[in-house]
């Protein structure tokens, strides 16, 4: 097993109690990031950023979605595709809750009032509400990431997902960035008790600083 992945294991069961049980070594990721990557439904692609200088670590998602077609997690499909995007997160709780029971809605909730548009649909609504945020960019889930200590050294976590386009809600804070957010509605309960399909996490991304 490479270095970083079994480091990565190591960390996440070892260190933030993360059952071995939602693993899936199928999805692991060191240092062969694919460069360029179709993101999105044909006629609506949006740059892929690889998340160069992470380890992914696959969690166990497949045959769980769509009656165990597992087109969603499969390379480009084109018409269907849904987005990637990352999540960052800041503690061991949230690993925890998401590997088990989804997403849910955090307390700060910045964009909750501002301006937001569809891309497929185009529809627009004045007010984005509340929901949790997402992005293409690995640089932009980083920095709401805060280290999470073990063994003397310092973990930073992101959840990879893929997301139903048609239920995100895309927010500009300024020309040069974009960020995406998935309303608690759209996510089932918001608790995290009954686990939504909008937003699927396939993978957990770990950088040791």
């Amino acid at each position: 097993m490479d270095k970083n992945i079994e480091e990565g294991y190591k960390f996440l069961i070892e260190g933030c109690g993360i059952s071995s049980n939602l693993l899936d070594m199928k999805g692991n990721c060191s240092d062969n990031w694919e460069r360029e990557s179709k993101n999105g439904p044909t006629n609506y692609l949006k740059q892929y950023i690889p998340p160069n200088g992470w380890t992914g670590i696959g969690l166990k998602v497949a045959y769980s979605y769509d009656n165990g077609n597992n087109d969603w997690l499969e390379k480009y499909k084109g018409k269907g595709a849904r987005y990637k995007c990352y999540h960052g997160v800041k503690t061991i709780e949230a690993i925890k809750g998401i590997c088990k029971e989804g997403f849910r809605r955090g307390p700060q909730q910045a964009f909750k009032n501002a301006d937001n548009h569809n891309r497929l649909t185009n529809n627009t609504n004045p007010k984005c509400g509340e929901g949790v945020y997402f992005s293409y960019q690995i640089k932009v889930a980083e920095k709401y990431t805060e280290p999470i200590h073990y063994k003397g050294n310092k973990y930073k976590v992101v959840f990879m997902c893929k997301v139903n386009p048609f239920k995100v809600r895309i927010v500009y804070p300024n020309k040069n960035k974009e960020y995406w957010v998935v309303n608690g509605d759209e996510l089932g309960n918001i608790y995290g008790h009954n686990r939504s399909d909008q937003v699927r996490a396939y993978r957990i991304l770990i950088k040791k600083k």
